[in-house]
């Protein structure tokens, strides 16, 4: 189970960077928002718990406030 509520986000180049205090068992493969699933590239370093960044892919749309699932 992955849930997170995002409170920051940033795209860069070929992806977007999203920052939330997150609930989850594993890093998944991809993450949902209503009906659009988004994969994720990675985990960026340098975040302190209980904060997470997760790298996914590019994405125009404005994701702060709305809350990812897998």
């Amino acid at each position: 189970m992955f849930k997170m509520k995002i409170e920051k986000q940033l795209n860069i180049k070929y992806r977007t960077l999203i920052l939330g205090k997150p609930e989850f068992d594993a890093v998944p493969k991809a993450v949902l928002l209503n009906d659009e699933k988004f994969s994720v590239i990675g985990v960026s370093h340098g975040v302190r718990p209980p904060f997470m960044s997760l790298e996914i892919e590019k994405t125009e749309l404005d994701l702060v406030g709305k809350t990812l699932t897998n």
